[in-house]
């Protein structure tokens, strides 16, 4: 939890109560301005108006800037209180919206821990976030101590709706990251309620129960899986790799990426380069392991798969790297001449059908990493057939190893996956061979702004770091890329998280100034500027230069 510091959430309480009402975040402490009633009024009514009119964007939101801009410099404490208060316990940190840039200088700086991330879907629906944080504000004004503000928060957080008259929805990622503030024995750093009903779910309780938080409390208290994988420490949900026990289960009708590959067997994850497709289905490959142990209550099965630290140590995952050269001899079967005699060799596939066979009750995947750099058709052959008729003899045209006049027999049993990747750029799916196509679902794996941040946050361990301007830099980038060139241009999130490691270095070599502005220029010199350079193809000089100095402009905002 990034040593999430709970105490400012008391801190900012007791500021707040009857009789108080400071602002908790000057610097000096010898401010003594007071924040009133009629501001938080003020500032309700003008978020409450943001909503614009009209059938089609009733729910829709104006940008936040725009909301901002009506609000009176008298009211801009008040409202830079509701902004820490919604950004605290979240991983996007905001800015504050002082009119006159030099009085930021008078606010404390973002704390930059957080008790849970609530995703890019958070700061998208600022304004009705706030929007809720000024109506609490408003509910626990006159409230005589701490305790009571928390109550009033907690039955606040409890409801369908607020505000009696408008019948406001609730923001899920506000209301449930206020309830673990408030009591955070009871309710989980959970922003997502979607989150919750499929832990639930994926340890098979009810998810029609409507307290869900006293459920998921059970959950850890009695589980053995879970009290064994977070070895009752204040570890979440979220942590030690559990995700992939839980985060495969569907809340409606669609069904998620892994519970695709459970009902097809087959998969190619594809995308453009940097995506992360390769990690993926190394993750997929964990995942489908954890599901069909915790269906037959493997508990020992479950915590070795989660604590290995290479897909080397699970002994039914199978990674093929492919590559130009590599042909059907090597993954089906061919014939090598030795002695003067011809010998029938089989390939990679039948290692992996004979140990499946053996073991029918464990997964055996196979991830077949690049599959765009060979001639599929080819490498395949007769393998496309077998994985429509599992279970059924395929012959081949090579005789049998053991029995000149028989022919090879394919047969892919049930328990047997197939993970292809392949990078987008490299192919168009309408070229895809048919039969391709039609054997495995087709999964996009996309740039992900969320992984983005992940990833940055794990390498610069923890750091006071705002990156929520490069986060929606790096995005710009690509909306700007997509509309030119089209989404399979998208730059992928691992060339960008290629910051924390520069980031890291830099700190390491201890160089002065802002570093991590620095790390963003070399980000750009050394892997962002030739990446996009080598998209402009057939472009004319001077539109190449107009291309990469407008993807700058966008990056560098």
């Amino acid at each position: 939890m990034n040593n999430f510091e709970y105490t400012l959430f008391d801190n900012f309480l007791e500021c707040f109560i009857k009789g108080e009402h400071k602002s908790f975040v000057q610097k000096d402490p010898t401010v003594t301005d007071v924040l009133i009633k009629e501001s938080i009024d003020n500032l309700y009514a003008i978020f409450v108006e943001a909503i614009q009119k009209g059938e089609k964007n009733k729910d829709k939101d104006k940008p936040f800037a725009e909301v901002v801009e009506k609000v009176k410099p008298e009211d801009m404490d008040a409202l830079n209180h509701a902004i820490w208060l919604w950004g605290y316990p979240n991983n996007r940190k905001p800015q504050w919206e002082c009119k006159k840039n030099d009085e930021k200088d008078k606010y404390k700086p973002m704390y930059s821990g957080y008790v849970a991330g609530a995703g890019s879907g958070y700061v998208q629906y600022k304004v009705k976030g706030i929007r809720f944080i000024l109506y609490i504000l408003s509910q626990i004004f006159d409230k005589e101590n701490v305790d009571s503000a928390k109550d009033e928060i907690i039955i606040n957080c409890k409801k369908d709706t607020y505000d009696d008259q408008r019948k406001e929805n609730l923001p899920d990622g506000v209301k449930n990251l206020l309830l673990h503030l408030c009591n955070k024995d009871y309710y989980e750093p959970i922003a997502a309620t979607a989150d919750k009903k499929k832990i639930v779910k994926a340890f098979g309780e009810d998810t029609q129960n409507t307290d869900l938080d006293n459920v998921i409390k059970l959950i850890r208290e009695n589980n053995e899986i879970v009290q064994k994988v977070l070895k009752g420490t204040s570890l979440s949900f979220y942590d030690n790799s559990l995700p992939l026990l839980w985060k495969g289960e569907s809340n409606g009708d669609s069904l998620s990426r892994i519970q695709l590959l459970e009902y097809k067997k087959a998969m190619v994850l594809y995308g453009p380069p940097g995506t992360g497709k390769t990690h993926t289905a190394m993750e997929l490959a964990k995942e489908l392991l954890l599901r069909e142990s915790l269906r037959n209550n493997k508990i020992d099965m479950i915590e070795s798969i989660l604590n290995v630290k290479t897909l080397k140590d699970l002994d039914s995952v199978y990674y093929l790297q492919l590559h130009i050269n590599y042909n059907y001899e090597d993954f089906i079967a061919g014939q090598s001449i030795e002695n003067g005699n011809v010998k029938i060799q089989k390939g990679f596939i039948f290692d992996i059908i004979e140990k499946a066979k053996e073991n029918s009750t464990m997964p055996y995947i196979v991830i077949l990493d690049e599959m765009n750099r060979v001639d599929v058709s080819r490498v395949f052959g007769e393998l496309f057939t077998a994985i429509e008729k599992r279970e059924q003899d395929v012959y081949l045209t090579l005789p049998d190893t053991e029995d000149a006049s028989s022919r090879l027999v394919l047969n892919i049993p049930e328990n047997v996956y197939f993970i292809g990747t392949m990078n987008e750029i490299d192919f168009s799916l309408e070229q895809i061979d048919f039969a391709l196509r039609r054997r495995f679902i087709w999964e996009l794996v996309d740039y992900n702004e969320d992984a983005l941040e992940k990833i940055i946050d794990d390498r610069t361990e923890g750091d006071a770091i705002d990156i929520s301007d490069f986060l929606n830099s790096c995005t710009e980038v690509n909306k700007y890329i997509a509309n030119k060139l089209g989404k399979e241009y998208h730059i992928g999130h691992a060339f960008f998280a290629e910051i924390g490691n520069i980031y890291k270095e830099l700190k390491e070599n201890k160089v002065s100034g802002n570093i991590w502005n620095q790390a963003k220029k070399v980000l750009w010199q050394i892997s962002l500027q030739p990446t996009i350079e080598a998209y402009c193809g057939s472009m004319d000089k001077d539109e190449k230069r107009k291309f990469v100095d407008d993807c700058k402009s966008r990056y560098e905002k």
